[in-house]
């Protein structure tokens, strides 16, 4: 009869090495093909907005969405998202028809609108669940993860026009929405290819009350609320691409910047319904002008 002979202690741990190794090589690859779908996801979330702002457009005149507007809200700062608005291009329309436009949006006969997830305003790399509950009306719902172009604030008196004053940063006027009303595609005479319109917003402060989940992330039906800070409009003033500032560094809560948690960059829904992915490396200049409806800049989308 023959011997058959087993693997040694040694080749077994060699064996064990080696697959270890594979497995090692492996995981980034799977978490980076992971991140690459959930980034595409972000993007198609991002397209489906602008294509709703577009059909919103037929249907209102050439008119683009409001960033905030209001119904016989309770005060002039308690205003309806411009999320709320392109609803029904969302396939949303009974949703839409459920929320109470004469109330404040974090009044509790919106509750159950400001609870329910809709699925384009949530991007899958969001580190959370994508509805929270809060004891404060503007985190308690469904998060919304990108904030609309609200323009650049220059803190220059020749070249900012039409401020609005509030306690957590001036806004400006100069962007693809406004925060009163609607503005006519008209007037976006740098082209709404050239022009950012909606962008990714996971931002988070270093440590503190916003250091946690959500972070400054809020719900997605509120436009502003009586404490004069926009939920759903960000304007740009000086900090660039996924900055790390935060408002413990004295930023405002309305100049917070645009931030994604995808590696590099963050991605924007153009006017013209195209999706971007602009690098956090992209110069300032380029990304203010980028900002701005009717600067007359020559630069274009990287």
């Amino acid at each position: 009869m023959r011997k058959t002979r087993g693997f040694t202690l040694v080749e077994l741990l060699v064996v064990i090495a080696i697959i270890g190794v594979l497995i090692a090589l492996l995981l980034p690859a799977v978490q980076q093909a992971r991140e690459a779908a959930r980034r595409m996801q972000c993007s198609n979330n991002l397209k489906q907005m602008g294509l709703a702002c577009h059909n919103y457009m037929d249907t209102y005149s050439e008119n683009l969405p409001p960033g905030a507007f209001y119904i016989a809200a309770t005060s002039t700062w308690n205003s309806h998202s411009f999320a709320v608005a392109i609803l029904p291009f969302l396939e949303q329309t009974a949703l839409y028809e459920k929320y109470d436009f004469t109330k404040s949006p974090d009044a509790s006969q919106n509750a159950t609108v400001r609870k329910a997830q809709v699925s384009a305003f949530y991007c899958p790399s969001f580190d959370g669940l994508p509805v929270n509950t809060s004891t404060t009306a503007y985190a308690d719902g469904a998060m919304f993860t990108y904030q609309a172009v609200g323009g650049v604030y220059y803190n220059n008196a020749a070249l900012d026009q039409d401020l609005t004053e509030s306690n957590h940063g001036k806004f400006p006027s100069n962007g693809v929405f406004r925060i009163d009303g609607s503005r006519r595609a008209a007037k976006v005479t740098d082209g709404l290819s050239n022009t950012v319109m909606i962008g990714e917003y996971t931002h988070r402060d270093k440590s503190g009350t916003n250091g946690g989940f959500p972070g400054n992330v809020r719900v997605w039906v509120i436009g502003s609320l009586t404490n004069q800070a926009f939920y759903s409009t960000k304007a740009i003033y000086q900090d660039t691409i996924n900055s790390r500032r935060d408002r413990l560094d004295g930023v405002k809560f309305n100049h917070l910047p645009f931030t994604s948690l995808h590696p590099g960059g963050v991605n924007f829904a153009v006017a013209d319904a195209s999706v971007h992915f602009l690098p956090e490396t992209i110069d300032f200049d380029v990304y203010r002008s980028l900002a701005t409806i009717n600067g007359g800049e020559t630069a274009q989308l990287p």
